[in-house]
């Protein structure tokens, strides 16, 4: 089974590549695919990694604010989907605080505290994190926002998003 790793960001892909390259070796492209966004549009895969993670100390959420990119990420998994991200830095949109409300609800969320630059604790040590209502930001089934004149909903409904 191959896992695509994407990401908005054309140089953390590269950065990736090289990482994975480093530590596993050109074989490592048999077995995983790094990809952009806008480079995996209209494919699909069984397993995918979404990286929305961005540097530290940049404002906003860049790339990750464009809705089309965002159905585009999250629609792409066949089986399974795992979104790598700072919740508190991609809440700030309403269409991620849907996707992160939501997974808090059903319990699918869970902190990976970092160790070092590339260590990570024990897999088998991570747990879920339990839904705290004084930390979420409320939700409602349908949200409505304005961007760029344009209005769009967002609704969350058994774990199906439509945009």
């Amino acid at each position: 089974m191959r896992i695509c790793i994407i990401t908005p960001y054309a140089q953390q892909a590269a950065l990736l590549r090289r990482i994975f390259s480093t530590d596993l070796g050109s074989e490592f492209e048999r077995r995983v695919e790094i990809n952009t966004i806008d480079s995996f549009q209209g494919r699909e895969a069984k397993v995918i990694i979404f990286s929305c993670v961005r540097a530290a100390g940049s404002k906003g959420i860049g790339f990750l604010n464009d809705v089309r990119r965002m159905n585009v990420a999250l629609t792409r998994a066949k089986h399974y989907l795992f979104v790598i991200a700072r919740c508190k830095s991609i809440t700030v949109n309403p269409y991620w605080n849907e996707l992160v409300s939501h997974a808090y609800e059903k319990r699918a969320i869970i902190e990976v505290p970092l160790q070092g630059r590339y260590t990570f604790p024990e897999l088998s040590t991570l747990k879920c994190i339990e839904p705290d209502p004084k930390e979420m930001i409320p939700i409602s089934k349908r949200q409505e926002t304005k961007n760029n004149e344009a209005t769009h909903t967002c609704v969350v409904e058994d774990g199906e998003i439509t945009l």
